[in-house]
């Protein structure tokens, strides 16, 4: 889905970066998405909604991956990171 999106201008990049857990309750992979901008985030909704449906197929097939990424993983929640670039 994001090389679609990276196609069609939705975002710039995608990543998955892993490293070691803090503590017992922290993350170990994180999935990033670098935007142009946070206004560019704005108004997406049923383009990645088209871009999920030309990837992944109908909602049935959709439903059938998201269990299957329920049993791959725990998701804890998202989070929205600004890069500070020091001049």
């Amino acid at each position: 889905m994001h090389d679609e999106a990276i196609k069609q201008g939705l975002i710039l990049s995608y990543k998955i970066l892993e490293g070691t857990a803090a503590n017992p309750e922290d993350w170990n992979i994180m999935l990033l998405a670098e935007y142009k901008n946070l206004a560019s985030m704005d108004g997406t909704e049923d383009k990645w909604d088209a871009i999920e449906k030309k990837v992944v197929g109908n909602d049935d097939a959709q439903k059938k991956l998201n269990e299957t990424r329920v049993n791959m993983r725990t998701i804890y929640g998202g989070k929205m990171l600004r890069e500070v670039i020091f001049n």
